[in-house]
């Protein structure tokens, strides 16, 4: 490999331990949510309301570094009639455990609830209220306050107190037209925490141009003049993760551009400190607490003068209310009433819980709030969709809407939809509720108004004949009824509207602007008015639902636990919720059993039906809803319905039609799908209209529907499973190979193009489908051999492991090469033998298994050689391999003559190419482990001068180039020239690959270990420890020399803070596996054991580091000769331990024979040669020889001040040892 242990820790001494940063970033939620009263205020009259912004805390955002928290602490003095108040919410972007995943407005509806409860409770509802804002709370803030507003008579009224009594609002820093931060915060976590959840829905509506932000900043812009606005931006930059600074929220977003009475402040602090403040002094402090008093003193009388509006305007509501409720009963000329009672043709759900987000969406639709800008549109007709899965609630959604909702209209009407006959027999029904109520109440001139229409179909006993070819003249009477001008309150519902064309819909949609109608349907394609696309419930309510359908009165915190298990295994879909809670109930099963149960006999389990009790209105289970879903696709489009399957073969949720068209470009095939029964789809992938229409019927019965992303698709993770389950055995099999070949093909065709930042991301988002293949393939085949025999699948395999292998994946990578190659061998298919060969050798290579690494190159090198010759570039390639695994095994003469032969033919031919500047870059790396590190550098420079030089030099081609030569940097003292390189490459790597990636994780090591060399140890440890937690997520083995590195790394930085039980235990697991994986000779073990003699040296035990020392046999004690680097530090460090043990004199031999290698590799001002010089000046002092050591001593400050800082551990340890000598002189 070409980066070494980090075995310099004898530069560093060990000082007072620093706190890990990586703790402090991930340390757990504490209980800061909701409101908390921070001081009562004598004789309160206003309410000061603190909310703070992403990632904060309801307390420590608003809390300096000295420990002051200013709303507490100061702001009483400057409000002393002021309730302060703050408030917390979880808007996380990282985190140990999880992080909130809702829509700002949802937590703006939460935030008005609890602050009404509390007023409430303290009798204060009419108090006034000045918001104070930091970031993302100003826009939730303004999000309830749109919401306050918009609250009324018919919805949540108390709500709208709040927005009465609002004064003004002060935002810090709040993007009011988004922030390029948002980005940022995706970066931060990737960095800090892998393994944590995001808000993506808040990070998203926070991004740059927001449409969202621009619409809320117009809503709040309407109501934005009743209020006093204060803006205050930040001043300072922010500093970002590796010294990157940016100005979060600028001024241009920070100041509302268009809302009135709009002041703008500007305070000298960065975006995080902007609410912080250590001192009431503080010029910025006493800005905002001057502008607080000025609010303070205006806000009682700018407030009840709001009240008053409010109570003249509730009066006039209330008496028109009552009066359009006496003319829709009756008219003075005699009764014409419009008002039916609900009768329901369908049974209510007992279990229905929830969905009261979903209904209150419908009602904001139907009947908008007055003031909002849907009230605006009134006379225009409004026709509400609720499309989605089959058994995701639709139905009785709307069923629980018109129970709660009834009698805000004359009448509820429910139709089924599914058919026109069926439809005709709902409006029959209609008309004869309406007959029903004018006979019971004896209303003659009611019922002359339908006599016309229904005729002899009018019975003597108010009955309507059920003659089925009178439907369509009953149902054109209920038409025209609903068509009056006078009647004009109704609510018309469409259920189950699944197939248009046995449902021409708009034959049945009444003609007139004052129509309210809500359509269920599975289908997308149905779009009329406004669409709510219905998805699962949440947890809490599925939770809800599992309970109660499963009969559980009484249940334990364990049911609970296993009922959320439950709900998230079924995706939260409320038919296989009430299901499966069914059958829990009807057969006494235990919660805790249910998903072994379900997991072994899912079909039969989603199949099932209840024994007693409630069931769906069309007596559906969550399988036969889908079952006819699927058989409208397929009597359309038998290939339609073939891609259907095939998607459930993919990964449920990140799949888009694109990948198709990577995998058949221009329909293209290989002649061994040719040969097999694959050949549809490139064949439909040639025609882009019938590719479209196929993905276009799918989609619109709603079983995959349109992701976030353009292009993308949703499959429930139920229908997921569906679509295997409904196979029988040898389908399934054949459906798996063909997702298989879908991928491979994918990876062929990219692998073909550039590596660009495209080509980058797009295999990132083909492996999660090469995963879930792979993984349904594990649990449907008992011996996976007969995945790799099948010869359609081969190329497909390998282009997959070869994915694995680039994305560090090499456990994987490994398996599937080894599979590949074996049926190779037996039946010589495609790809060539070479070159699994090649890819197999740098897979264990990565892996730490160098031999048979070797074996793999050399018998590449052989086949190609008999096939192509000795100078064909696959061969060049292969000894470039092998020269890698001969540096990494030690045999560093061998290397630098194969590279160096490589390297020397392919410049006979011009430019270096790719494959010249891999030889060229390896044979950098054999020089800086000769210690020959001017040669080093001058190889890695030539490689990059030839990557400037080349005109389709590919994306991150330079990145490892950079990295070594920042390697050679570090070991020549160029630390700032090494941390820039470093830094460039992990960014870089961390952008384009991800953090799950070895090359990532090795740049976060190295960048690590360059920071421990310097001292800086809070910056060296969340990067070590991120290599460390990633390279074990990846497998890579306790053997590979990157996990050795980073184990050794960690090991010496416990060491230098003073952790010496931890620095053992990292320090000899790095012993024991290093020498087990490489031998006693590989400089991986000179490493690994010269560090553990530092440790045994600096907890008092120098016998035994010269013991370990002295077992070394690459060691010898008496070295003149110029050995590699590491073994001159080795001995370095075997002359500290004679020094401890006092044998002064071999110490002093010892110090002596390195200083000249020291100057020759190094020079005199590196800081290993400095380290030695410091070393011998304490030799000096412990022999009593003051003046040498005093004038050696003076020197080595001087120069290590120069070339390490005044600060790092090694100049304070010299300055140290200088002042004790100075001492003696003293006395």
């Amino acid at each position: 490999m070409d980066f070494k242990v980090a075995n310099d820790a004898w530069l560093v001494s060990p000082r007072a331990s620093i706190s890990s940063f990586r703790s402090s970033l991930l340390r757990e939620q504490d209980n800061s949510l909701g409101l908390k009263i921070l001081a009562e205020g004598i004789e309160s009259t206003v309410d000061v309301i603190a909310v703070h912004g992403l990632n904060g805390h309801r307390e420590r955002t608003w809390t300096a570094s000295n420990g002051v928290l200013w709303l507490r602490d100061f702001l009483p003095a400057v409000a002393p009639h002021a309730r302060v108040i703050t408030y917390g919410y979880d808007a996380r972007t990282r985190g140990s455990s999880h992080a909130s995943n809702r829509y700002i407005y949802d937590y703006a509806i939460e935030f008005v609830g609890k602050l009404c409860a509390l007023r409430r409770d303290t009798s204060t509802e009419h108090r006034s209220i000045i918001f104070l804002a930091h970031s993302l709370g100003g826009v939730l803030v303004k999000s309830a306050l749109v919401h306050s507003a918009f609250s009324g008579p018919s919805h949540l009224e108390e709500h709208r107190s709040i927005k009465t009594s609002t004064y003004g609002v002060l935002f810090f820093g709040t993007p009011h037209s988004g922030s390029d931060s948002a980005t940022w915060a995706t970066l931060l976590l990737n960095i800090i925490s892998a393994f944590a959840k995001t808000n993506t829905l808040v990070v998203k509506r926070l991004k740059t141009n927001s449409e969202w932000l621009r619409q809320q900043t117009a809503q709040f812009t309407a109501i934005g003049s009743s209020f006093d606005i204060k803006c205050c931006y930040e001043a300072l930059q922010t500093t970002l993760p590796l010294g990157k600074g940016v100005m979060v929220v600028p001024p241009a977003s920070a100041i509302m551009q268009d809302a009135p009475n709009v002041e703008a402040l500007r305070l000298s602090k960065n975006h995080v400190d902007l609410v912080r403040f250590s001192s009431d002094h503080e010029d910025d402090f006493v800005s905002i607490a001057s502008c607080l008093r000025i609010m303070l003193r205006k806000c009682e009388a700018k407030v009840a003068a709001n009240w008053r509006t409010e109570s003249i305007i509730a009066l006039t509501i209330d008496a028109q209310t009552q009066i359009s409720k006496h003319n829709v009963v009756s008219q003075a000329n005699g009764a014409l009433s419009f008002e039916v009672p609900f009768r329901p043709p369908i049974e209510r759900a007992p279990n229905f819980v929830g969905r009261k987000a979903h209904s209150q969406q419908i009602h904001d639709y139907l009947c908008p709030a007055s003031g909002s800008a849907d009230f605006m549109l009134r006379g225009v007709g409004r026709v509400l969709v609720l499309s989605g899965l089959g058994g995701v609630g639709k139905t009785q959604l709307t069923f629980e809407y018109a129970i709660e909702h009834q009698d805000q209209y004359s009448a509820v009407l429910w139709v089924n939809g599914s058919s026109i006959k069926s439809a005709q027999r709902g409006f029959r029904r209609i008309a004869q509720s309406f007959v029903d109520v004018y006979y019971t109440t004896d209303c003659t001139s009611c019922l002359g108004v339908w006599t016309p229409h229904l005729g002899k179909l009018l019975g003597p006993n108010g009955q309507i004949t059920p003659d089925e070819a009178s439907l369509e003249r009953i149902t054109s009477s209920v038409m025209s009824f609903l068509e009056r001008k006078d009647n004009d309150n109704w609510l018309l519902i469409l259920d189950s509207v699944d197939n248009l064309q046995e449902f021409p819909i708009q034959d049945f949609l009444p003609k007139t602007p004052s129509r309210k109608v809500i359509v269920t349907t599975r289908l997308a394609a149905v779009r009329l008015g406004y669409t709510i696309r219905v998805g699962g419930m949440d947890e809490e309510e599925a939770v809800q639902l599992l309970l109660a359908s499963g009969n559980r009165r009484t249940k334990t915190a364990l049911d609970i636990e296993h009922a959320k298990s439950i709900a998230k295994k079924l995706g939260y879909l409320p038919l296989a919720l009430d299901q499966a809670g069914a059958y829990v109930s009807d057969v006494e099963l235990p919660f805790g059993e249910y998903i072994p149960l379900f997991e072994e006999n899912r079909p039969k389990l989603l199949r099932y039906e209840p024994t007693s009790g409630w069931c769906t209105p069309r007596g559906e289970t969550v399988l036969t809803t889908w079952e006819i879903s699927f058989k409208g696709i397929e009597s359309y489009d038998g290939h339609a319905a073939e891609l259907m399957l095939l998607l459930a073969f993919m990964h449920h949720e990140t799949c888009w039609e694109g990948l198709f068209h990577l995998a058949y470009p221009k329909g293209l095939v290989t002649s061994e799908q040719e040969e097999s029964d694959f050949h549809w789809l490139p064949e439909l992938c040639a025609d882009k209209y019938r590719f479209k229409n196929a993905f276009g019927k799918i989609l619109s019965v709603s079983l995959v529907q349109r992701g976030t992303l353009p292009g993308s698709l949703y499959l429930h993770p139920l229908v997921h499973a569906w679509g295997r389950d409904r196979l029988p055995p040898s389908k399934r099999y054949r459906k798996l190979l063909h997702a298989l070949t879908v991928i491979g093909s994918a990876l062929r065709t990219i692998s073909g193009s550039p590596t660009t930042k495209d080509a980058l991301l797009l295999k990132q988002k083909i492996l999660v489908h090469a995963d879930a293949c792979l993984e349904i393939a594990k649990s449907e085949i008992s011996d996976s051999r007969s995945l790799s025999a099948e010869k359609v699948t081969i190329p497909a395999l390998y282009q997959i492991a070869v994915l694995y292998k680039e994305l560090g994946r090499l456990p994987q990578a490994e398996a599937i090469l080894r599979l590949v190659l074996e049926f190779i061998r037996e039946t010589a298919a495609s790809p060539p033998i070479y070159e699994v060969q090649v890819q197999l050798a740098e897979v264990l290579y990565w892996s730490g298994i160098c031999g048979e690494a070797e074996n793999h190159y050399r018998d590449s090198i052989a086949t190609q050689k008999s096939l192509f010759g000795d100078r064909h570039p696959g061969v060049f390639a292969a000894q470039v391999g092998l020269g890698k695994v001969l540096w990494e095994t030690g045999r560093l003469g061998e290397a630098d003559e194969l590279l160096d032969s490589v390297l020397q033919n392919i410049k006979g031919t011009g430019g270096l190419g790719a494959i010249g500047q891999q030889a060229a870059s390896n044979l950098g790396m054999v020089h800086w482990h000769q210690g020959r590190l001017k040669d080093a550098e001058r190889c890695h420079k030539l490689v990059l001068e030839d990557l400037e030089a080349s005109p389709n030099q590919e994306h991150m081609a330079d990145l490892e180039p950079r990295y070594r030569l920042a390697i050679v940097y570090m070991e020549g003292g160029q630390w700032d020239n090494a941390e820039k390189e470093f830094t460039k490459v992990y960014l870089d790597r961390l952008e384009y690959l991800g953090i799950e990636n070895p090359e990532t994780l090795r740049s976060a090591n190295a960048l690590g270990n360059l920071y421990l060399l310097q001292g800086r140890y809070d910056e060296s440890r969340p990067l070590l420890e991120a290599a460390w937690d990633g390279q074990l997520k990846l497998q890579l083995g306790a053997g590979n020399p990157s996990v050795l590195r980073t184990a050794n790394n960690i090991g010496m930085l416990n060491r230098c803070q003073g952790k010496y039980p931890e620095a053992f235990e990292w320090l000899e697991r790095g012993y024991s596996e290093s020498k087990k994986a490489f031998g006693d000779t590989h400089y991986s073990f000179i490493s690994c054991s010269t560090e553990l003699a530092v440790l045994h040296v600096e907890t008092g035990q120098p016998q035994q580091a010269l013991a370990l020392l002295d077992g070394m046999k690459c060691i010898p004690r008496e070295e003149r000769d110029p050995r590699r680097p590491v073994a001159i530090r080795a001995l370095k460090v075997r002359g500290d331990a004679l020094l401890e043990l006092g044998r002064l004199e071999e110490a002093n031999r010892q110090y002596s024979s390195l200083l000249p290698l020291m100057h020759s590799l190094f020079g005199e001002d590196h800081p290993y040669t400095l380290n030695l010089q410091l070393s011998m000046a304490r030799l000096s002092h412990r022999a009593g020889r003051y003046g040498e050591a005093r004038s050696a001593l003076c020197d080595v400050v001087s120069r290590l001040k120069r070339s390490v800082g005044e600060g790092h551990p090694m100049t304070l340890e010299a300055v140290e040892l200088l002042g004790d000598i100075r001492d003696v002189f003293d006395r």
